[in-house]
Formats: structure tokens, sequence, C-alpha cells
């Protein structure tokens, strides 16, 4: 297990790499194969992000519907709650 503290603080995007070894074999080799390797990226949560339309286009909505439905979505950071 590979623990990730979590604080309040801005920082770039980071990234580390996990290796697989055999833990009875004494020469220190990792285990044969690309799939015993991979970068993890700890992605920063501390921006609030922003709200943007799902679509970039020119939205229309008939005039005799009562309801219009529009969808946003939350971009570039994740800290917080927000309302539109």
């Amino acid at each position: 297990m590979i623990a990730i503290i979590d604080d309040d603080e801005w920082e770039p995007d980071e990234d580390f790499y996990v290796e697989l070894y055999d833990a009875t074999n004494t020469d220190g080799l990792r285990l044969p194969g690309e799939d015993t390797k991979t970068r993890v990226t700890i992605l920063d949560d501390d921006k609030p992000g922003m709200i943007v339309f799902k679509e970039k286009k020119l939205v229309r909505h008939p005039s005799n519907e009562s309801e219009c439905v529009v969808e946003v979505s939350r971009v570039q950071g994740s800290d917080g709650k927000i309302c539109c």
C-alpha cells in the first residue's frame, strides 16, 4: 500500500513510479515484463476549477417548450463545493 497524504496547499501534479520485485530474489532485479512498472500521477485537487458549458456551440430551444436543459461541467480543479 502507498499512502497519499492530502493537504490544502496548491502544488503541481506529481508523478512517481512503482516497480514490482520478487521478495525471494537476492539480486535486486525487477520482475521481468513491461507490466511490472507503472507511473502514478497524483492530481492536485486544491484548485476550485471552473464551470463551463458542456456544448461549445449555440444551443437552440423551441419557444413552445417550457424547459431548456443546458449542461455544464467542472474542469481544471475539484476543491470545494460549487453550484450554478
